[in-house]
């Protein structure tokens, strides 16, 4: 398992949990956590495992 922190604007941490799914298995998602402070940006947490994509 990976623990993965992002940290952009909400719709690119959404493109990012998209895309970090087609290649990990997402267990777990915060969802967008604002962060102290005057910011745009939002935290991001994902619980991930890898997953055996056969080719």
């Amino acid at each position: 398992m990976l623990r993965i922190r992002l940290h952009a604007l909400p719709e690119d941490n959404a493109d990012a949990v998209a895309e970090l799914a087609r290649v990990f298995g997402v267990l777990e998602d915060s969802g967008d956590i604002t962060p102290r402070g005057k910011t745009r940006l939002r935290f991001r947490y994902l619980t991930v495992r890898f997953v055996d994509h056969e080719d």
